[in-house]
């Protein structure tokens, strides 16, 4: 193999070794956005299962107390 040959395979591996770094750079910027916008999400979803069962926590409150008067509505009526 000539001085030429192997100068030219150097230069064509480093070229192809930038690429693959260029590459798996970007790849790991782009996943790690990717999981801090889930995370986010995610975070934003607890947040809503949350508040959303406090409010049916005082839904059922509330339904309880309407039953706990309809009964005494309709004891009174049989009086």
């Amino acid at each position: 193999m000539s001085g030429n040959a192997a100068k030219e395979i150097t230069s064509m591996l480093d070229g192809s070794i930038s690429k693959v770094d260029y590459i798996v750079k970007n790849t790991k910027l782009g996943v790690e956005s990717l999981v801090a916008s889930g995370r986010k999400k995610v975070e934003a979803g607890s947040i809503l299962a949350n508040e959303c069962s406090a409010v049916l926590e005082e839904i059922v409150t509330n339904v309880s107390g309407v039953s706990s008067l309809a009964q005494e509505i309709s004891k009174a009526s049989k009086e």
